[in-house]
């Protein structure tokens, strides 16, 4: 430091100002993060329920104000499934609320059952490359079959030959046993496992850091788990962009690739 010029001095300041300034935000025990809204996972959050009343209201008015003029929810232009995952996640939610709340809903839920029709009738699943999409579509459909939602379309017998495949290969007890990548899926497999034998999986009360999962892990285990509840909770109250209240990001938190990255940056500067 004694041998370096004004302006490198003043680099270096400023470099550990900042890497100070990350670190100071992190909360505690969970860190931070700063990652755009997920309209598929605040669909899920604002499905969670205790007691008979709904749990995080602000995510159910976020996915409502957030539906567009075509009726669906769209993400990525250049993703069919973003739209279908987002609308599925969306409409399933909006038939939970429909007859809790003192909304009339029926438009909504009319113009999402319109919108995602469509998508499914030009979905191309052949040349789908997303991770678990075999699992997750397949029992966002079947839940919306239970709510008197019936959806037909082209390739549906290939979808649902891929989630056979899928689950033949995802027996329940190696799931119980071990820890895999689907457990940021855990929501996809709701109906092909006992979600209280995977309570021991859980970290920090969430499961990979996935705020549907976590979500879908409190809808279905048979005991009530305050530390998940904690977990959406301080989700929710992040501090994330603007405009972002009330939703929650696809993974949360994300405090290492941050920090991993800003310092990996400045390390080349």
């Amino acid at each position: 430091m004694a041998n370096m010029l004004p302006d490198q001095l003043s680099l270096s300041e400023n470099a550990n100002r900042l890497l100070r300034q990350l670190l100071s935000s992190c909360s505690t025990g969970y860190g931070f993060g700063h990652m755009s809204p997920s309209i598929y996972d605040t669909a899920w959050v604002s499905m969670v329920s205790k007691d008979d009343t709904w749990l995080f209201p602000s995510a159910f008015h976020y996915i409502l104000d957030h539906q567009g003029p075509s009726g669906g929810w769209e993400s990525h232009p250049f993703s069919p499934l973003d739209a279908i995952l987002n609308t599925a996640s969306s409409l399933l939610s909006l038939k939970l609320h429909a007859t809790d709340i003192d909304l009339d809903l029926s438009e909504a839920i009319r113009r999402a059952e319109v919108f995602l029709a469509s998508q499914l009738n030009t979905w191309d699943v052949s040349s789908t490359d997303y991770v678990a999409f075999e699992v997750i579509v397949p029992a966002l459909l079947d839940a919306l079959s239970k709510h008197g939602v019936e959806f037909s379309f082209p390739q549906q017998s290939l979808l649902m030959d891929l989630h056979r495949v899928k689950l033949s290969k995802t027996q329940p007890q190696m799931i119980y046993e071990r820890r895999t990548s689907l457990f940021h899926s855990l929501e996809g497999l709701v109906g092909h496992i006992d979600f209280d034998k995977v309570a021991h999986h859980k970290r920090k009360g969430s499961f990979m850091a996935s705020p549907s999962a976590t979500a879908a892990y409190l809808m279905n285990a048979s005991a009530w788990d305050d530390e998940c509840e904690s977990y959406l909770r301080t989700v929710l109250s992040r501090n994330g962009p603007e405009g972002s209240a009330g939703s929650v990001p696809n993974v949360w938190p994300t405090t290492f690739f941050e920090i991993a990255w800003v310092s990996f940056r400045l390390c080349r500067i």
